[in-house]
């Protein structure tokens, strides 16, 4: 049976709606459009009919079985459970060996520092930017899509914008498509273009769709990076032992580091290294002889924090950047992130504040 044949796919998207950032986005380049509707979308029927897909129809994907209870999307961060913060890998063992071949591989990559695209690029601000990037996280959301999916997609999408001028008509395809190819990388299985193009409402066909694809990886080389903050902080974490308030709030501040376009400028590995120095200082609270500088040192080689050097200049600067974002947290933007972290599965670290 092919995907395009199914039934349930026109009932699904019949209640498909304009969502949030959608609207936000249309509002910043026409503002005629002033109706904003919020996005329904079905996720338990696009699951329970999924499991019926076969494995031509889901582009041949290595899937086994499709299981009654079985949810055919990567949930987010399952590897937790009440007794164990962090999944048991042996290669965990090799946590050093890890993290310098991560800072490697980073080095390699020198687009992490030429990110100042908003200098050419003349119609796209860092509102718009922000609002797109809502978009792809509620994309994310009803297709529960993997957290990391959402990070490979903001990278290539700040990737493309460095090499290539768009014109702003075209972002909303610009983010959707990066977002497309990061399922591609990250996800088991993931939906079919039919149902991206109904995310951007018809205003795009599938040979732009398939051209936008082909014109990101070009612009990229074809260089998918799954080099994130969070690949970074997940090893610190083991390193450090925080424990699951001090964890999920590092999350916290990772994901919404991601909607400022000034942070992207930072190497993932400084971004990560102000996180911590974040969370440190909200152990210092509690803990007044707590050696801040000493222990930076210990876990980040060479980062002194005694020291005024450029290194350290970058960690206080995104710190404080970090710091502003995490003081309007409950601003629209940040809805998706906002809500998921409110849980409390999430130990609701959205209460805390930095400022003191």
């Amino acid at each position: 049976m092919s995907l395009s044949n199914l039934n349930y796919v026109q009932e699904y998207y019949n209640n498909y709606s304009n969502n949030d950032s959608f609207n936000q986005i249309n509002y910043i380049l026409n503002e005629s459009k002033s109706t904003r509707e919020t996005i329904v979308i079905n996720n338990n029927q696009f699951i329970n009919h999924a499991k019926h897909i076969s494995l031509e129809d889901a582009i041949k994907c290595s899937v086994n079985s499709f299981n009654s209870n079985e949810k055919i999307f990567n949930s987010n961060y399952d590897f937790f459970n009440d007794d164990i913060l962090y999944f048991k890998n042996p290669e965990f063992n090799y946590l050093n060996e890890i993290y310098n071949e991560l800072l490697i591989e980073e080095k390699k990559n020198e687009f992490f520092q030429s990110y100042d695209y908003m200098s050419y690029q003349y119609e796209l601000t860092p509102k718009i930017r922000a609002c797109l990037i809502n978009f792809i996280y509620m994309i994310s959301e009803h297709f529960n899509l993997n957290d990391k999916t959402i990070y490979l997609s903001i990278q290539i999408l700040d990737r493309f914008l460095c090499s290539k001028k768009i014109d702003i008509s075209y972002i909303q395809l610009l983010g959707v498509t990066s977002l497309f190819i990061s399922t591609k990388f990250n996800e088991i299985i993931f939906p079919p273009i039919e149902y991206w193009l109904k995310i951007l409402k018809g205003n795009y066909n599938k040979t732009q769709f398939l051209v936008m694809e082909n014109f990101i990886l070009d612009s990229i080389d074809f260089n998918i990076l799954p080099l994130y903050p969070v690949s970074f902080f997940e090893i610190i974490n083991e390193k450090i032992k925080f424990n699951k308030y001090e964890f999920y709030l590092g999350l916290l501040l990772i994901e919404i580091s991601q909607f400022e376009y000034n942070i992207i400028k930072y190497k993932s590995s400084i971004i990560v290294q102000s996180v911590v120095y974040l969370i440190l200082l909200v152990k210092k609270r509690k803990n007044p002889n707590l050696d801040i500088y000493e222990i930076m040192l210990n876990i980040f080689q060479g980062v002194d924090l005694k020291k005024n050097c450029q290194n350290t200049l970058n960690i206080k600067n995104c710190s404080h950047l970090i710091c502003i974002l995490m003081d309007n947290i409950k601003a629209n933007i940040f809805e998706i992130v906002y809500r998921k972290f409110s849980s409390k599965e999430y130990y609701n670290v959205t209460d805390f504040s930095l400022f003191m």
